[in-house]
């Protein structure tokens, strides 16, 4: 259809006409892209194909501009969308990438660090006032931000759990796994941005504004209760609370389920398979002489609120938001690095080790019953 390209002026004079062509691309193009990270599918069409003007309420007449929604909105909406497509290329995409693994997530963790510095005031959450007072546009907007640094981190927090994992399994002689400090912040990272957005949609719930059939709503809180359950396995000062947030975000998916939400119906099965997987595991970890509390400090060190607001980044009550989950000092000496440490990933990333965390070994009979 073209709708990718600027139709010269002279073939579409009218402003306003040209205005509503260019942001029902833009609202297309942001859908291609969310739909793409939250499924695992490629793009549609490629940025470098893209040759249509950002959404601008400049030139439009005082009684038509009301007809269009802040421009500004829209535009993060689409370097956010930007974002999440580079995200599924760069970090998820099967081909064989360029760089390393560790090098491809810092870049994309800059780039998010970047999208929340040059967010306008009025989309940031208001850090005086409880979120529900946010309008639904701005929590959506930190919804799908938390979304995409969750992406970035959640394969460096599955292959952390997965060390953990293999030494409670088998615990070698000394039972400290040696994982870098650069993984275990970023891991960090992607708990505390699950935390936000499960409080996010949980205020959403109580106030009445969470949509009951919205698959985006539903799956953020699916992907969030999934960071929650590997949280409460890893033993650290927050597990006893993100094990109780998992149990609670559960039975907020069972009640969509009963309301009809077809796509809670699939998370609610994933999430029964979850608590036969967590169980077997905490078992495994009982009888394990090793404990990783004291031994991962990265996972156990108190917030440090003050040096993030001093980054100018969100801070609300006791909830670690995903803004300041990136101005963590940590993880801000980890950005400012030419490179950081994740050889445990590097190595195996190119010989298709990492899609074990996808795709684990199933049984071969009766896996699909029910």
């Amino acid at each position: 259809m073209g709708m990718h390209l600027n139709v010269p002026e002279f073939q579409l004079s009218d402003r306003e006409a040209r205005e509503h062509r260019n942001r029902v691309w833009w609202t297309a193009y942001i859908f291609d892209r969310m739909w793409a990270s939250r499924l695992g599918q490629p793009v549609s069409i490629q940025d470098d194909d893209i040759e249509v003007d950002l959404p601008s309420s400049d030139g439009l007449a005082g009684t038509d501009s009301g007809d269009f929604g802040d421009p500004e909105y829209l535009i993060a909406n689409i370097r956010l969308a930007k974002l999440a497509g580079h995200i599924i290329a760069s970090i998820y995409a099967r081909r064989r990438q360029q760089g390393a693994f560790s090098q491809r997530v810092q870049q994309v963790l800059r780039d998010l660090r970047n999208w929340v510095k040059d967010l306008p005031n009025r989309l940031q959450l208001d850090t005086d006032e409880p979120s529900q007072t946010a309008p639904n546009l701005i929590v959506s907007l930190h919804l799908s931000f938390n979304q995409c640094v969750v992406l970035a981190t959640r394969p460096i927090l599955l292959q952390v759990l997965r060390t953990y994992r293999e030494s409670w399994t088998n615990p070698p002689s000394d039972p400290k796994p040696q994982i870098p400090g650069s993984a275990l912040a970023l891991a960090e990272t992607c708990i505390r941005c699950a935390q936000h957005s499960y409080r996010l949609l949980t205020e959403a719930w109580i106030d009445g504004s969470f949509a009951t059939f919205s698959y985006f709503n539903t799956q953020y809180l699916f992907s969030a209760a999934t960071i929650l359950a590997i949280s409460s396995l890893l033993n650290d000062r927050d597990s006893q609370n993100d094990g109780d947030d998992f149990e609670a975000a559960a039975q907020f998916l069972t009640q969509l389920e009963q309301n009809g939400n077809f796509a809670a119906k699939e998370f609610c099965r994933h999430i029964d398979a979850m608590r036969v997987s967590m169980k077997a595991i905490s078992g495994r970890r009982d009888e394990s002489s090793s404990d990783p509390r004291g031994v991962y400090p990265a996972l156990t060190t108190p917030r440090m609120p003050g040096a993030i607001q001093e980054a100018g980044l969100p801070y609300i009550g006791s909830m670690v938001t995903a803004g300041m989950a990136l101005a963590e000092p940590s993880l801000q000496e980890l950005l400012s690095q030419p490179d950081f440490n994740l050889q445990f990933m590097d190595t195996p990333i190119y010989d298709d080790a990492l899609q074990s965390l996808y795709w684990p070994e199933l049984p071969t009979e009766g896996w699909m019953a029910g």
